[in-house]
């Protein structure tokens, strides 16, 4: 059994950080405005799903999209207060958003914004990338001169899933030959086409595929890509267990869950960026103040969540020595799956443990070749620390670096003892033992007194009185070697449970503590 005695805390102590503001402009549209491509069926539940994801996590969110009439069947709340995603609705809404910023900057507050899109993308007859909005399209560098360089906030963070999203990318004729492994070349190639490098502020994350296709499915109600996306911005893929998601993390997220589909036609891919201001900023924190949280055991494999109404809000395959911190949207019950059972998770707690779920069994229709094979694929191999390692490496990109302390930081895995109880019970013999056999000694000492004064005082040897005190001497020497014997056992066990005794730091309230194992 391994015991931490923290023997120092507060080592340093950080100062106060200043509070952070966040906003979030999510563009939805599924019908195309141009060109011969098809409708989307999700783009709108996807953009849905996001802004509940934002709103969820104390977000300043607008959701700019005309929801179909089964989307708005199932969300009237988000049907009201959605508003049609044209060119003068965004750049509008974009004003409006800056006006916010700029106040809270001057309330001394740091800010983020999130500028998210789901729908169309493809290339315009100047051999440009754009997106398509409910009036027209909007050229890259549209976006970037009219979105994101109109933004005043500190950071920024673009998220696209779209059909023939690497059009945002590439211009026609260009990188015919792209491989979603070539990441150096790609990054680069963005970073200069793009002018992204005049925003230093400001990172991307993409989707792509070898087809430069996104894909959507309709056991998710949404993009593939997307989901995969707001799953790993539940928690899922915070590697290191500090409340942060880098895009690395992200992006490796993304990577682990497409790694098991065998069609590339299938395959999502995933472009990224980080801020060149600070390659290390992290894209989202999940455990902010108010947000529940559900623990779940490393070890569960793979798993899905469901809210109240039935909407799929993450998919999870993790393998960790570490718990994983899930977090919840909305105060409502949802549910855990595992393809065979189910578990409620209860509204209203803070925190709800995922080890005390009850489980009962569940029944999932499966239809179709293609929903078969993403079913098969789809977050069929575990997200690990060991896959994020290689990723990163791989792609030669900074790290994930420990952003704080997350929601798991202060928690001790429980490691089960490989001897049980018994360095208890044996310390508690021993112990017992030795007491009894002090208070025969002591007690025979004082025998042994008596029986010397009455000797001198009546010349009579009592040799029931002499046999007492050889008893109690003997099961004082015994009870001796009991205890002897018992808390050295007591000791050997323990060690042999954790045989280091290393210094362990350990992240801690404002700043870090040190502790020893024994």
């Amino acid at each position: 059994m391994s015991r931490l005695l923290i023997l120092a805390a507060l080592l340093a102590a950080a100062p106060a950080d200043a509070a952070v503001r966040r906003f979030a402009v999510v563009v939805a549209e599924n019908q195309p405005a141009a060109g011969d491509l098809k409708p989307l069926r999700f783009a709108d539940d996807d953009g849905v799903k996001y802004a509940a994801l934002f709103r969820g996590a104390g977000v300043d969110t607008t959701l700019l999209a005309v929801l179909d009439a089964d989307t708005q069947a199932r969300h009237p709340k988000a049907a009201a207060a959605s508003v049609p995603p044209t060119r003068a609705a965004l750049g509008t809404l974009m004003a409006a958003v800056g006006q916010r910023i700029r106040a809270a900057r001057a309330a001394g507050d740091r800010t983020e914004l999130y500028i998210v899109y789901a729908g169309h993308a493809d290339i315009g007859p100047d051999g440009e990338g754009r997106m398509h909005l409910r009036d027209g399209t909007l050229s890259r560098s549209a976006l970037l001169r009219d979105v994101v360089g109109a933004s005043p906030a500190d950071f920024n963070h673009v998220i696209i899933d779209a059909c023939h999203a690497a059009a945002m990318v590439y211009r026609r004729g260009e990188g015919d030959d792209f491989q979603p492994g070539a990441y150096t070349a790609l990054v680069e190639a963005y970073l200069d086409r793009a002018d992204l490098k005049q925003h230093p502020n400001t990172g991307v994350l993409l989707a792509s595929s070898a087809r430069r296709e996104a894909h959507e499915w309709s056991g998710w109600r949404g993009g593939v890509f997307s989901h995969q996306v707001r799953s790993a911005l539940t928690g899922a893929a915070d590697v290191n267990g500090d409340g942060a998601l880098e895009y690395s993390e992200v992006a490796a997220y993304v990577a682990a869950a497409n790694r098991a589909i065998a069609d590339p036609d299938l395959r999502p891919e995933v472009v990224f960026q980080p801020p060149a201001r600070a390659l290390n900023h992290p894209l989202w924190r999940y455990d902010g103040p108010g947000v529940r949280l559900l623990r779940l055991p490393g070890q569960l494999g793979r798993v899905w969540l469901e809210d109240a109404q039935g909407t799929r809000v993450a998919d999870l395959h993790v393998r960790s020595a570490r718990p994983v911190f899930v977090a919840l949207t909305g105060q409502g019950p949802h549910y855990l799956h595992d393809g065979e059972r189910e578990a409620v998770v209860p509204a209203g707690a803070q925190r709800v443990e995922g080890e005390a779920l009850t489980w009962r069994e569940a029944d999932t229709a499966r239809r179709g070749a293609v929903d078969d094979a993403l079913r098969r694929g789809l977050f069929e191999r575990p997200y690990t620390g060991d896959f994020y390692d290689g990723f990163v490496l791989n792609l030669g990109v900074p790290p994930a670096v420990e952003q704080g302390a997350g929601p798991g930081a202060h928690e001790v895995a429980a490691v089960e003892p490989r001897f049980g109880a018994w360095p208890w019970i044996s310390a508690g013999v021993g112990l017992a033992a030795g007491v009894t056999a002090a208070a025969l000694a002591l007690h025979a000492e004082a025998a042994v007194d008596d029986f010397e004064a009455d000797l001198n005082r009546t010349g009579l040897d009592d040799p029931d009185a002499r046999s007492a005190i050889d008893r109690e001497r003997v099961a004082a020497g015994a009870l001796t070697g009991v205890a002897v014997v018992g808390l050295a056992t007591a000791l050997t066990l323990w060690l042999l449970d954790d045989p280091t005794a290393a210094p362990t730091v350990i992240p801690a309230p404002g700043g870090v503590g040190a502790a020893f194992s024994f």
